[in-house]
């Protein structure tokens, strides 16, 4: 996921069709938490799905709009014969498991109350930390043209370091904003006893993932001339600080 901000020829754009495809599934996301809670007033649901459809319709079609054909290629990375084979089961699970079973989990914790009423700071600290982190994970996506769904150099692209916006001092800004937003989203829509069992213990687990893949990118990339990233200061393959 490793790229700059430049575009050196047009490609394929995405059909309505895949549009639409793009937007029922993020649709799908607030429909399993007022399906499962069955409350249509559960305004902490409300706030969560304004910020996910903003981020995950809204960002792509900033990405789009600056990198036009960076969502033909995300939707078609997984047929690409350069994609490492574990990559073609390890992309999807890790977007289906960090997604629904949370997003399910928390509308019965609602559903059944039990953890009891929410905290209002809760809800709004998680709220925070969701917005902060789609927006970095979001930026990444609008700032690198190259920004896969898997790992493969891009050598039909003109595969290219992306040092500017978020990349100037976070190697991994979309991994990084998801790692902001996990939390958040158990603090907005259940409470901080629900945390601790559907929130803290999976997270562990989703941030080792992220760590592993984060460590195959790097051993990938980096033994890729055209790849080398130049700052070497790396904190756990994420951040990099800069030199002043």
């Amino acid at each position: 996921m490793i790229g700059d901000g430049s575009d050196n020829h047009v490609e394929k754009k995405l059909t309505k069709l895949q549009w639409g495809g793009i937007v029922i599934v993020y649709l799908l996301f607030p429909l399993l938490l007022f399906l499962f809670s069955w409350d249509i007033r559960w305004w902490q649901a409300w706030a969560f799905s304004v910020l996910l459809i903003a981020a995950g319709v809204g960002g792509r079609a900033w990405a789009e709009r600056r990198h036009p054909g960076i969502l033909t290629e995300r939707a078609h990375s997984l047929g690409m014969s350069d994609v490492m084979p574990w990559d073609r089961y390890l992309s999807p699970l890790m977007a289906f498991s960090v997604g629904f079973p949370r997003v399910i989990v928390s509308s019965l914790d609602h559903r059944f109350n039990g953890s009891g009423d929410d905290p209002l700071g809760a809800n709004v600290i998680g709220l925070l930390l969701v917005s902060v982190g789609y927006y970095l994970a979001t930026w990444a996506l609008a700032e690198n043209r190259f920004f896969s769904g898997t790992v493969r150099i891009q050598k039909e692209r003109g595969h290219k370091v992306c040092d500017s916006g978020p990349y100037q001092v976070v190697r991994h800004p979309g991994y990084a904003g998801n790692i902001l937003a996990l939390p958040g989203f158990s603090l907005v829509c259940v409470s901080l006893v629900m945390v601790s069992f559907s929130g803290i213990s999976p997270l562990l687990l989703i941030v080792s993932c992220f760590y592993i893949v984060i460590m195959i990118f790097e051993s990938v990339f980096l033994c890729f001339p055209i790849a080398v990233i130049n700052s070497p200061n790396c904190i756990f393959g994420i951040l990099h600080i800069t030199s002043a």
